[in-house]
């Protein structure tokens, strides 16, 4: 059964190249995410655990390991509820050339402001590999028009396939969440609100087994609005 330990090993335990120059986090259980999983058509091997830290918090005690190692990262919040911190891990051709490298990456997400968790993924990829990659988007995504190009992560759960896409419009926040409505209803989606605020708002949708939830918030200095979907659906290579 899946979760099962076998031979004293437990299957859901953290990929240790996943870890791999990632210092460990104060109180934190890493697992496996259970299969491989896809940035943009891209292979990765990931971890993750959930903390009750804010995402600024678990920013700066990463920041601060890797600046007593003298390791050169990079490090941006994206707002309140969402960042990273990564490095690269650069790798000598036979040539002496600069082979592609690959990149350590913690990334921090919160679901909606008042959610009580942090859900943090460790990460180990080959960026480069995307270069002849083809990026590849959720079926059923109800992208407003005008919105950034969108960072897809794709993740192979136990029974269901969960993509979490990111993206952001210029314009204001009650126009763009009844845009997403609008087309989502179009599409056959019920449609169900969960947090509403003057410059947050939350819904799910759901349709045939399927589901996709929806943060947006307005960010006034910048003029636009934040979106984070999150798409699940039933596996159906099992």
């Amino acid at each position: 059964m899946s979760g099962t330990p076998r031979n004293g090993v437990d299957p859901m335990a953290a990929h240790p190249q996943s870890l791999r120059g990632i210092p460990p986090y104060p109180r934190a259980q890493p697992r496996r995410l259970s299969d491989v999983g896809q940035v943009m058509g891209m292979p990765l091997m990931a971890s993750w655990f959930a903390t009750t830290d804010q995402p600024d918090q678990i920013l700066l005690h990463y920041e601060h390991a890797y600046l007593d190692a003298g390791i050169p990262i990079v490090s941006h919040m994206f707002g309140r509820d969402m960042g990273y911190v990564a490095w690269l891990e650069e790798e000598s051709a036979d040539d002496g050339g600069l082979a592609e490298g690959i990149v350590h990456m913690v990334s921090v997400i919160k679901n909606t402001p008042t959610s009580t968790e942090t859900i943090v993924l460790l990460s180990a990829s080959r960026p480069q590999r995307l270069l002849d990659g083809q990026r590849s988007l959720p079926p059923g995504l109800a992208l407003p028009a005008d919105a950034r190009t969108p960072q897809v992560v794709q993740m192979a759960m136990e029974g269901k396939t969960r993509s979490i896409v990111t993206t952001a419009r210029r314009g204001e926040l009650s126009g763009t969440v009844e845009e997403i409505v609008t087309l989502m209803r179009k599409d056959g989606w019920a449609v169900e609100d969960l947090m509403s605020s003057e410059t947050s708002r939350s819904f799910i949708g759901r349709k045939a087994g399927r589901s996709q939830s929806v943060s947006a918030s307005f960010r006034e200095g910048a003029g636009e609005v934040k979106l984070m979907y999150n798409l699940e659906q039933e596996r159906t290579d099992l």
